[in-house]
């Protein structure tokens, strides 16, 4: 960072001699802050934390420019995102050769299990009739919609990596997924990259979490390990049965140095974690923004009903059919942006963008949810309205003015996993019941809380059959 000039280093808050932005940016409320940020120094902004520069990068443009043609200056994962960052296991927070070998391992193994085909889709097929079963049988009664949707949308990972489907009412499968909701709604999750996990891991009482984070990860890792270990018992090497037994295999055929079984064990909970996540708390504000707005249920039920009936179980296929529907999860995904941040990525070779240089070694910060609500793109960002994604005729458009998946190299490689239980579950639900309010009266909040992910408060709702 010696070697550019300080006069082309992105703009921003100057903060304090070594400690830097601390106490003058509220890393608690981090988006708001970004807006207000990227309000007064534009779409590429930095400032210091200890020893690092952080740019934070924002608007569809730029995030795309910076992440898609300087794909390998910021294929890295962020020091301090990740304990052991440049040898980390797994996809998410691994990078350089476990990485590049674990996402094509893992991308090849989607599409050689029909994760890309029809195999795909009936397992998630499967999982909505299971999913629509346990709604009929609440009759009508106010719930919280959540462990019934983990349950079925975790099975199809499962089902995946290990040949496996839980019982609703698994034990084993509910502790799980109950510390998984602990990292994934952890509002801490981004400090590390601020500040070492070393020395938050020093501050009495672990006010930010870090012991509670990695006791929870290690716990679902266990989970993952015990059925890994049960797997070995009945591995065999000339029937591939699902992503450990092909796993196996590469393991016997290339080794264990990258492919270990810790690097199996965290690729299956990266999957489990993500794969889960993105999907539950998505169709958990589709159903909570449907109850905001009754007039659009109901003309998504319309248009269901004329084209596919009332009988007939929604497939992809239909999806052409259905642009009204596909524009209102497109519209939840926008107004309410799972990922306000991709995750942070390490630069390795200085990037030049619009006259200002990212330097190598800074950490860039992707504020994807400036691109969501960007008042040059969506006239009135704050609206929900599915009219932004048709065009004159009705169909479908402008899905890229959005990025839920992120982009490059580190785009999402469960996104068309993800697309499609959005869709199949949300058209499903839809045809089948009214998705009413606990209380006409006192709608629960379209607000939520911003951890790893943004997720929304709690609540119930009553799903009526249509008869």
């Amino acid at each position: 960072m010696d070697n550019v000039s300080e006069k082309r280093i992105p703009p921003g808050p100057k903060g304090w001699p070594i400690i830097g932005a601390i106490g003058s940016i509220d890393f608690s409320n981090m988006a708001d802050a970004f807006f207000a940020l990227r309000k007064k120094y534009g779409d590429v902004f930095s400032f210091c934390v200890l020893h690092k520069r952080i740019v934070v990068v924002c608007g569809g443009k730029a995030i795309r420019e910076v992440l898609n043609k300087h794909l390998d200056a910021v294929s890295y994962r962020a020091d301090g995102f990740a304990v052991d960052n440049k040898n980390g296991y797994g996809i998410i927070d691994s990078s350089g050769e476990y990485h590049k070998a674990m996402r094509e391992f893992t991308t090849k193994s989607f599409r050689d299990f029909g994760f890309e085909k029809k195999g795909l889709e009936v397992i998630v097929k499967e999982q909505t009739v299971s999913f629509l079963e346990r709604l009929r049988e609440k009759q009508g009664r106010p719930f919280n919609v959540h462990d019934d949707l983990v349950v079925s949308i975790s099975n199809v990972i499962c089902s995946f990596s290990l040949a496996q489907k839980f019982p609703n009412k698994d034990a084993a499968l509910l502790t799980a997924i109950k510390e998984n909701d602990t990292v994934v709604s952890d509002p801490f999750r981004f400090l590390p990259v601020f500040v070492p996990e070393r020395l938050l891991k020093l501050v009495p009482g672990d006010p930010f979490g870090v012991w509670i984070r990695e006791k929870s990860t290690n716990n679902v890792i266990r989970f993952m390990q015990e059925h890994l270990e049960e797997h070995k018992k009945t591995y065999d090497p000339s029937y591939e049965r699902d992503f450990i037994d092909a796993y196996l295999n590469m393991q016997n055929e290339k080794g264990n140095r990258v492919f270990s079984d810790e690097n199996l064990l965290r690729t299956i909970y990266d999957m489990f974690l993500a794969g889960t996540e993105t999907s539950v708390s998505t169709i958990k504000w589709i159903i909570l923004t449907l109850l905001h707005h009754p007039d659009v249920q109901t003309k998504m039920r319309e248009e269901i009903e004329s084209k596919i009936g009332r009988t007939q179980m929604p497939t992809i296929d239909h999806k052409p059919l259905l642009p009204y529907c596909e524009a209102v999860i497109l519209e939840v995904q926008r107004t309410r942006n799972l990922s306000p941040f991709s995750l942070p990525r390490l630069v390795t070779s200085e990037i030049e963008y619009e006259g200002v240089v990212i330097p190598k070694d800074s950490i860039v910060f992707p504020f994807l949810h400036s691109a969501a609500l960007d008042d040059k793109v969506f006239p009135n960002p704050e609206k929900f309205d599915p009219n932004n994604f048709l065009d004159e005729r009705g169909q479908v458009t402008g899905q890229n003015r959005i990025i839920p998946f992120s982009t490059g190299k580190r785009v999402c490689i469960g996104e068309a996993l993800a697309r499609m239980e959005l869709f199949l579950f949300t058209v499903s639900m839809v045809q089948n019941f009214k998705l009413l309010p606990e209380d006409p009266n006192n709608l629960p909040p379209l607000e939520g809380v911003i951890g790893g992910v943004y997720v929304p408060h709690p609540y119930k709702f009553r799903a009526v059959v249509i008869e």
